[in-house]
């Protein structure tokens, strides 16, 4: 009998851990330390948090998914983020989510690894998308973990709107008039 409670455990955790459940809960930070955790899991658990963190205007959020190298090196990363609230001009009713794959390296035995995916946000007439880039694993350094930049484009402009998906063309103004790239 105590064979069978033993091979019964063992098998429960074994399933546990092969689905990629957590106890830790679905938080970016601990999904990386998490073995069976996939990439996709993580890409699609954090434009969930993404897409909240634009709907509710939570600085403190997007920045808590940013590498915290990626803070360390971007000096501007406050007025850009803010530049990126003021873009996002909806809050989201219907959205869309999708993984566009991972890809990782590796030299002298560290890997590092790297996926992304996009989200498309819809309210009424408005779409906005927002993509992603994110370091899920870094053997050589846990500072490189989490979200590396992030991309928003306004999917409503004409075509004679469209300038330039990462820069500002009008001097005069500090709004891009298509896409605000953070990171």
């Amino acid at each position: 009998m105590k064979k069978l409670v033993c091979i019964v455990v063992s098998l429960l955790f074994l399933t546990f851990s092969l689905t990629g459940c957590n106890i830790l809960g679905g938080d970016l930070k601990a999904l990386p330390y998490s073995f069976f955790a996939s990439t996709e899991k993580i890409t699609i658990d954090t434009l969930k948090k993404v897409v909240k963190a634009f709907d509710n205007r939570d600085k403190e959020m997007v920045k808590s998914l940013f590498a915290k190298n990626i803070l360390k090196k971007y000096k501007n990363f406050d007025k850009e983020l803010d530049k990126a609230f003021k873009y996002y001009t909806i809050k989201s009713e219907k959205v869309e989510y999708s993984w566009s794959g991972d890809s990782d390296s590796t030299e002298d035995g560290m890997t590092i690894t790297f996926t992304g995916g996009d989200v498309t946000i819809k309210k009424a007439n408005k779409s906005f998308d927002i993509s992603i880039e994110i370091c899920s694993n870094d053997d050589n350094d846990d500072l490189n973990v989490g979200v590396w930049n992030l991309c928003i484009v306004d999917n409503n402009l004409d075509e004679s709107e469209i300038k330039g998906i990462y820069s500002d063309d009008d001097i005069g103004s500090d709004i891009p008039k298509y896409g605000i790239y953070v990171g």
